[in-house]
């Protein structure tokens, strides 16, 4: 499997690492926030789209963008709408071939989703390609549940709980399946191996291993998001992470129909 297939899935599952409490809780507060604020890159670009900043505080609706690149191209685009009062979130993964902007500024990219479904984007978070394989590995394998047994390439994956490595784990997250449904099912199998790590992570009892994870974050992610602030959302938009509704925009058409549900979504 190629870097290109490793950035589908990166940014989700760093953004959901940051969000959790299991580095805090098993290998201690300053650690974690010395990793996450080296992440740490504003971003330079005023929004026409929401005058005042939101206020994670008082657990406003939010939006992040996540970016994910391979050799600083650009692989896949998914931008998470929070509503912690509903509570849930939509998802909607843009296919890289909509918006065609291989080499853009983090800046521009986040303008053009702005445009592209007009609704605005308060935090962005960028990660690369290398960091999933890394992740997996530090864990060395993980357990997930596969509801349809299925086969891609030289691995088939049987109905039922899986053991799975870094090269088993990449194959069941990037296998698209059907064309009409494809998509949504490997959204659904990213979260499952998303889960999975955080499960090994929080069972990580020796600091070299813990060290090896905050190393692949400070070198493969950046992100306008500061720790006091990941550590607001978590306790304040915690609850919105239980309802999860996928959307795809593959064209324009696809993003007139979505927008307004993301507009709803972050309606305060």
């Amino acid at each position: 499997m190629n870097r290109k297939r490793r950035a589908e899935l990166i940014g989700a599952l760093v953004f959901t690492f940051l969000l959790s409490t299991v580095g805090i809780a098993y290998y201690g507060y300053s650690q974690v926030e010395a990793a996450v604020e080296d992440t740490y890159k504003p971003l330079h670009y005023q929004s026409d789209k929401r005058h005042e900043k939101v206020n994670i505080k008082e657990a406003e609706p939010l939006s992040v963008l996540l970016i994910e690149t391979d050799e600083h191209q650009i692989e896949s685009l998914s931008l998470l709408a929070i509503n912690p009062e509903t509570p849930s979130t939509h998802v909607v993964h843009i296919k890289k071939d909509t918006l065609p902007l291989p080499n853009a500024a983090t800046e521009e990219v986040v303008a053009s989703v702005e445009a592209l479904l007009d609704v605005p984007i308060d935090y962005y978070m960028k990660a690369d390609a290398h960091a999933f394989g890394q992740l997996v590995k530090s864990v060395k394998e993980i357990e997930v549940q596969n509801p349809k047994a299925f086969s891609t390439g030289e691995y088939s994956f049987p109905e039922g709980a899986i053991t799975l490595n870094e090269q088993e784990a990449l194959a069941f997250a990037t296998f698209s399946g059907s064309e009409q449904t494809g998509e949504i099912e490997k959204k659904k199998r990213q979260q499952k191996i998303i889960k999975g790590v955080l499960q090994q992570v929080s069972t990580i009892k020796q600091i070299p291993q813990y060290d090896d994870i905050l190393k692949i974050v400070r070198t493969h992610v950046e992100t306008n998001v500061t720790f006091d602030e990941i550590r607001t959302i978590q306790k304040r938009y915690r609850e919105a992470r239980k309802d999860v509704t996928q959307h795809v925009v593959r064209n324009d058409h696809d993003a007139k129909s979505v927008a307004p549900i993301v507009r709803k979504q972050l309606a305060r």
